[in-house]
């Protein structure tokens, strides 16, 4: 144990201390610079990540497949392949977007002046962009959860004009990104 300590204190063992299961655990989940914020999600558990994909690309693909195989065999074209294709479009294009956040989702926060910029980016699209006005900039966070869990949210801004995150942020990481955001904005 002495010798492990050495080992890290000397630094030869750097590179592989990202590793460690405290690493993993804490990793910061937000990044600030330059008064835009990153909100960032924790990724999902892979097998549910790739059914997710596999279940909005089926939505898509197999109902196109039965619509060009029922006209081949010769049972001719109707309305209810038009009907079963969008809903099941439809459906696969919600599937694709929550496989898509819990993958790559981050929430992008810019605070300009009096004005707020609210903007959830799921890679390959981003939703509509918020933005809201302030007099008095306010941050808070909003417990969510079992407490044993120690997870919340932010809240930005105060009654009718705020915005409150969708990202579950460990409570530690949320009060030091407090501390950051009052100090600097």
């Amino acid at each position: 144990m002495v010798e492990r300590n050495i080992i890290i204190e000397k630094g030869l063992f750097k590179p592989f201390l990202f590793f460690t299961k405290r690493n993993i655990l804490f990793m910061n989940q937000f990044e600030f610079q330059n008064n835009n914020l990153i909100l960032k999600v924790k990724r999902g558990p892979a097998i549910l990540r790739v059914f997710l994909l596999l279940l909005g690309a089926g939505l898509f693909i197999f109902p196109t497949i039965g619509m060009i195989g029922a006209m081949a065999i010769g049972k001719g074209f109707h309305i209810g392949f038009i009907i079963t294709i969008f809903v099941s479009g439809f459906l696969g294009f919600h599937i694709l977007k929550f496989f898509l956040w819990n993958t790559f989702g981050q929430e992008e926060i810019e605070i300009n002046g009096d004005t707020l910029t609210y903007e959830a980016n799921y890679k390959w699209f981003k939703d509509g962009k918020k933005e809201i006005k302030f007099d008095n900039l306010t941050f808070s966070i909003n417990s969510i959860g079992y407490e044993d869990e120690k997870i919340g949210t932010l809240v930005i801004g105060e009654h009718e004009a705020k915005i409150e995150s969708v990202v579950k942020i460990p409570l530690e990481q949320l009060e030091d990104l407090l501390k950051i955001l009052n100090k600097q904005v």
